[in-house]
């Protein structure tokens, strides 16, 4: 008889969620009889808590990660690899661009839950005013539609991009990104490639367009819309499902690029000082097989990670029940032969692009401010460049913060 072990868990997640992560943890208990698993919902939770709670050792031995901090807490040790028996195998079904992330120092550190990416919606009938049934697919034609819709001056926004969500100014960036081979570094950018300096100038000679506040949720973006109060808006694919199929026929959704998914995704990882990680394991491969991924779609609108569960062309059905192909197309995208880099700017709410000045304050504290790595830790440059950022805080300067996870360069 296996001797019984305890599996302690934490998680942050919304009630109904985690009611059905409960049920799924009593079956797996009822099939692993010598296993306990202790799940705790921790909705308060923030990285820099867990990550203290780790170093101590005295943190759970699974935590269900947002994907971005994966690599932080890899880089000072604090999880096991995922290649722990049991989990290799559901690995490799896994969407490419949801694993990648995961992956540092030649290893993968995590396995991917799920997703939940900004998709970019327009009204179908503003749209069409403009003399076009579909999005424009290129920057070119964006720039020539919303310039010919700003000078209609209806009042009406051609965007909404809220303050503070770097997902949202990721994704509208990301909609124009050139493949990156083919990106150019500035001079004043490192990284940041031209075209995306080209759209962020032309984003603050056009902010009268924006409208920065007022619809913080994603179902208020939606109303607006559906209402002809909006042109266009990024929502989470878990928002827009919401709607009623009446309401999804009157919006468009742009199946272009979905840059850095992972953004918006989630993965369980294995603390460092776990003692059962293989049961651990077994814990997690459960949670995130087939029909655990699916029921779970179905339920909250998640995207899964796992590649079988996207609608093909002969499995028809609704998208409520099944995801559609397109979006694994996007979650299949990961640059090859490259290394990831992160990139930040600011924009203040009035739209003004704060560049060579503040760029000369991190120059002097020799930070390259477009060329941060998002796994480097907390080393010298990180905690000088949190210093530059609680300066300007206590200056009181509200900002956009535009973040650029594609910067890539060739290794």
């Amino acid at each position: 008889m296996e001797e019984p072990v305890n599996v302690s868990v934490t998680v942050s997640m919304t009630y109904a969620e985690f009611e059905g992560l409960k049920q799924y943890t009593d079956t797996f208990m009822t099939q692993y009889p010598n296993i306990t698993v202790s799940l705790s919902n921790d909705t308060e939770a923030s990285e820099a808590k867990w990550m203290d709670e780790a170093e101590l050792g005295s943190g759970p031995d699974v935590m269900l990660l947002n994907s971005s901090s994966v690599g932080r807490f890899a880089g000072r040790g604090l999880l096991k690899p995922a290649e722990t028996p049991g989990m290799s195998e559901a690995g490799s079904e896994q969407a490419e661009a949801l694993v990648e992330p995961l992956k540092w120092n030649g290893y993968t550190w995590g396995t991917p839950k799920d997703a939940d990416p900004y998709i970019w919606v327009w009204s179908a009938s503003l749209l069409s005013s403009l003399g076009s049934a579909q999005p424009p697919d290129d920057w070119e034609s964006y720039k020539l539609l919303m310039e010919e819709w700003i000078k209609q001056d209806d009042g009406v926004p051609y965007i909404y991009l809220s303050g503070g969500d770097a997902g949202q100014s990721a994704a509208w960036l990301g909609a124009f990104a050139q493949d990156a081979a083919q990106g150019q570094a500035s001079p004043a950018g490192g990284q940041l490639r031209q075209q995306e300096e080209a759209a962020l100038s032309w984003l603050q000679a056009n902010w009268s367009g924006v409208q920065t506040q007022g619809l913080d949720s994603g179902v208020q973006r939606l109303g607006a819309l559906l209402q002809d109060k909006l042109l266009s808006a990024f929502v989470p694919w878990s928002v827009y499902l919401q709607l009623s199929a009446s309401e999804r026929s009157k919006l468009i959704v742009d199946k272009g690029p979905v840059r850095e998914p992972w953004l918006d995704a989630r993965s369980f990882v294995i603390s460092s000082h776990s003692k059962v990680p293989e049961e651990a394991a077994k814990w997690i491969e459960e949670m995130t097989g087939l029909n655990s991924q699916l029921e779970a779609y179905r339920m909250y609108g998640k995207l899964p990670s796992v590649k079988a569960l996207y609608m093909t062309a002969s499995s028809g059905g609704s998208i409520t029940e099944y995801p559609p192909n397109w979006l694994l197309q996007q979650l299949q995208y990961v640059p090859r032969n490259r290394k990831q880099t992160s990139h930040w700017l600011f924009i203040p709410m009035n739209g003004t692009i704060i560049g060579s000045s503040l760029q000369r304050k991190w120059q002097n504290s020799r930070i390259q401010a477009h060329n941060v790595m998002p796994r480097s830790g907390y080393n010298k440059q990180t905690r000088r460049l949190r210093r530059v950022f609680m300066r300007l805080e206590r200056r009181k300067r509200r900002f956009f913060w535009f973040y650029f996870g594609d910067g890539l360069s060739q290794t």
